[in-house]
């Protein structure tokens, strides 16, 4: 966000509940006087209390995905806790059609108070190479390396772990590969250092390249031969 009018409000909330925000949050509600309220995710259910109470009358809640808690959303509690707050909800979004099933299904939220709209690609911007073009800064140069990866935030549902040893594994099978197979895995989160970790020891990284976040994805999936999503969900 490149705008100077966006205001940005950190509430620095600790992990757990967010009750004793609520009066902080009701506070900043009735002074934005927002027309939407838009929550994300079961861990931000609950600002839709503290909305509702500040009288914004659209309070729309997206499902974006699973977490490693509730992968295949049998977690009878985070049901109860969608049931709770469904009254506060004026309307759910659900990212896909298992997230819409869910929620209508096992939740039991009127299908006429969920849409589900898929995630949009802008086409522009994420389109295949007219010819193979290196990825800026990384080590690794087609055709002389073979280059197999992945793109997203390294937390424990991505599982890129999972890609690090099947990359060891392969060469492990394969000892030939060496010469040319590379990982490239971009993102940040607590399974980066996991999967260096596990690189080293195999002795394998100078054959992989993690550089952390980046803001150029397009360019790096161009760069690559073969795109791996090794996510539990």
């Amino acid at each position: 966000i490149v705008r100077d009018d966006v205001r940005f409000i950190g509430l620095n909330k600790p992990p757990g509940h967010l009750f004793r925000l609520y009066p902080r949050l009701y506070r900043i509600f009735r002074e934005l006087k927002p027309a939407i309220v838009h929550s994300r995710n079961l861990a931000a259910l609950e600002v839709t209390v503290p909305a509702w109470a500040a009288g914004v009358r659209v309070r729309i809640h997206g499902e974006h995905g699973r977490d490693v808690g509730d992968l295949d959303g049998s977690n009878r509690m985070y049901q109860w806790v969608r049931r709770l707050y469904n009254p506060f909800v004026s309307r759910f979004i659900a990212l896909s059609r298992d997230l819409e099933e869910y929620l209508t299904g096992r939740v039991g939220i009127s299908a006429g108070k969920v849409t589900q709209i898929y995630n949009g690609v802008d086409a522009e911007r994420f389109h295949p190479a007219v010819s193979p073009a290196p990825i800026p800064g990384c080590p690794f140069q087609r055709p002389d390396h073979w280059l197999v990866g992945t793109v997203g935030r390294m937390q424990t549902v991505k599982d890129q772990t999972l890609l690090a040893r099947a990359f060891i594994r392969a060469l492990q099978l394969a000892p030939a590969l060496r010469t040319r197979l590379r990982l490239v895995m971009v993102g940040d989160g607590p399974l980066r250092n996991e999967a260096q970790a596990l690189l080293d020891a195999a002795g394998v990284a100078d054959l992989a390249w993690l550089p952390g976040e980046r803001h150029d994805v397009a360019d790096v999936l161009r760069g690559l031969y073969c795109f791996v999503l090794p996510s539990l969900a």
